[in-house]
């Protein structure tokens, strides 16, 4: 009997080694989805906020979130119709410019000193394709678009659904849970596109009024990657940085005070005064997530690195540590 009954746990323990195997190789398969549907809730808190205006003045929460979506695309549309000729031609001088003057700085270097810079041009290069990827997904970022908009549309479904899943006196402490990484992703995604708008504006003027060519693609690109912290800021600045470097010194050290004026602004004066209680992330610990999301789901792991960190510490200190602030 005694044989038996180890015989039994012991089977028991095998099985509960092999779910678990089996569990984590199901999450490695659908990665690249749970991924998207992240990014999916990320844009359903973005259309929730934007909803709410429409829905304080007695607008259901479907037609807010409809409202909310239509005007973005109206925005977007007319926005690239009445911007998309100068961003083309800026965006085709940048892709010009930049190899003549990597060809020029690399006449003016070493041999180390260009192998390192080409290194660089190619981190940058391999940057810009990413981006291009993202968008160039019309279709997966359609549908994206979409599950968010209907994640806003009914959020507490599909958040009592899942909170269904777990035993029932662990529903209540999931359910607070998940209200709270709302309410912390909608505060930070407000700071972000509030950061995002400002640094575009301000870059764009300053590499205008140093006089490098192409201050509006310079200032899209700094506002879309600004959206990346800590390496974001740092890849939207190479571009110009080089073009400045190859006109000369003066140039590029204009150029770097003002790369380096404008994040020192907005990390420490309009983040503060934006963020409120979002939970701030230690940047080595973000440089750390950034490693390991983009290696696991390439662009879109690090589009969805910051806020999926934020998502994680909250669960962290709500269901491990019992912090129920935020």
């Amino acid at each position: 009997m005694s044989e038996d009954r180890s015989l039994g746990a012991f089977t028991v323990r095998v099985a509960i080694a092999a779910a678990a195997l089996a569990a984590v190789g199901l999450l490695w398969v659908l990665r690249h989805p749970i991924a998207l549907i992240f990014l999916a809730v990320v844009i359903a808190v973005a259309l929730d906020g934007l909803s709410r205006p429409f829905r304080k003045v007695g607008l259901s929460r479907g037609w807010s979130v409809s409202v909310a979506l239509v005007l973005i695309v109206a925005l977007l549309v007319t926005g690239g119709w009445l911007a998309m000729p100068t961003l083309r031609e800026q965006a085709s001088d940048l892709m010009e410019m930049l190899p003549m003057s990597l060809d020029t700085l690399a006449r003016r270097m070493d041999d180390r000193l260009a192998s390192a810079l080409g290194q660089v041009a190619e981190m940058a290069g391999r940057l810009l394709s990413w981006s291009m990827t993202l968008f160039g997904g019309l279709t997966t970022a359609l549908l994206v678009t979409m599950t968010g908009a209907f994640l806003a549309i009914s959020p507490g479904r599909y958040r009592d659904g899942l909170v269904r899943l777990f035993p029932t006196d662990a529903q209540p402490r999931l359910r607070d849970t998940f209200d709270a990484i709302g309410r912390r992703l909608g505060l930070w995604l407000r700071a972000k596109l509030m950061t995002m708008a400002i640094v575009g504006v301000g870059t764009g003027l300053g590499v205008w009024w140093i006089g490098l060519p192409a201050p509006l693609i310079l200032g899209t690109i700094a506002a879309l990657f600004e959206f990346v912290p800590v390496i974001g800021p740092i890849a939207a600045a190479l571009p110009a940085l080089v073009m400045a470097l190859s006109q000369g010194t003066g140039p590029f050290l204009w150029t770097l005070a003002l790369y380096v004026g404008v994040q020192q602004v907005e990390s420490n004066m309009i983040l503060p005064a934006l963020e409120g209680r979002v939970a701030e992330i230690p940047p080595a610990l973000l440089i750390v997530a950034f490693a390991l999301t983009g290696s696991v789901l390439g662009l879109v792991g690090v589009v969805i690195t910051a806020p999926l960190t934020i998502a994680l510490m909250t669960m962290v200190q709500r269901l491990w540590l019992h912090e129920d602030a935020g």
